[in-house]
């Protein structure tokens, strides 16, 4: 008999299909943005129904003459208008159920569930860092820039000036304040293309940008990289702002049910509920650049 080697179809039963036992994870984004509000629920436990951030306006000083000095009916009186911030917390949720014959023949199914209770989690941490994002495109003092031009200098310092001339003393120019500034990664080319903020002749740095590329601070900024950066209305509104500008307060933070039994089936369930708010629009800045 002539030679006849065993192909694939005669052990098509014998050799197997295998899989690596760990899951790959699709991307999503972390808590950049909202990594650095302040705390809205300072001095208590949670939101509630509503957060109410108190505020105090500033004052005028007035030039006495000698009869106000001991007079008070001639003094300029201001009157305290009550000014508050408000903040109504949303909740957020994700779910994934896990029926019976899938699970009982899922071999990996420790791994499995692993996985997507990572997930899911990552989804409600991720959808707060955006509802921080959204808060650039309402800011009405300080807007750079449009949707038609890109980051640079220019636009990064024309944004910083607006800033600091409007948050005054509590930006602290000497720098003892840090000053954040989210940039969409589609704005990442332009930012690492500005020579001043790369080369090493400029920034006296052994480990800057160009040998990293990590994005360090430049500008007084510490610049973080999110893709929770609002991207609406034809623009890119890139995130400029104080701590004190923006806050976040939790009901509950991000978190993971225990498995829920439902009949045969297994719940999967994460869920947050936070609030965010501006409270100073001052103290912010909506650096606008193109999309593209």
């Amino acid at each position: 008999m002539a030679y006849q080697a065993v192909t694939t179809t005669e052990v098509a039963n014998l050799i197997e299909t295998q899989y690596r036992k760990r899951f790959g994870m699709d991307a999503t984004e972390r808590m950049v943005i909202a990594a650095d509000f302040d705390d809205a629920t300072e001095g208590l436990t949670k939101v509630g129904k509503q957060v109410v951030i108190r505020k105090i306006s500033a004052k005028n000083a007035n030039t006495a003459t000698a009869t106000s000095a001991t007079d008070p009916a001639t003094l300029t009186w201001e009157q305290d208008v009550e000014a508050v911030a408000t903040a109504n917390p949303v909740f957020r949720y994700g779910a994934v159920g896990l029926n019976a014959p899938s699970r009982s023949r899922l071999v990996a199914d420790k791994e499995y569930r692993k996985g997507v209770k990572e997930q899911l989690l990552r989804a409600v941490t991720e959808a707060v860092d955006q509802s921080a994002g959204d808060l650039a495109s309402a800011l009405v003092t300080n807007i750079s820039g449009s949707g038609a031009v890109s980051l640079d200098q220019s636009l990064i310092l024309d944004g910083l000036g607006k800033l600091r001339t409007t948050a005054k003393r509590e930006s602290d120019p000497l720098g003892k304040v840090d000053i954040y500034f989210n940039v969409h990664p589609k704005q990442l080319k332009n930012l690492f293309s500005i020579s001043n903020y790369m080369n090493a002749q400029f920034r006296g740095e052994m480990n800057g940008p160009v040998k990293t590329g990590v994005v360090v601070p430049g500008w007084g900024l510490t610049i973080k990289i999110s893709g929770n950066v609002d991207d609406s209305g034809g623009a890119l509104h890139n995130l400029m702002h104080l701590k004190e500008a923006c806050a976040i307060g939790y009901n509950e933070k991000p978190q993971l049910l225990p498995d829920q039994p439902y009949a045969l089936d297994i719940l999967l369930i994460s869920f947050v509920e936070a609030a965010v708010v501006t409270v100073f629009d001052t103290f912010a800045a909506d650096v606008q650049t193109t999309n593209a």
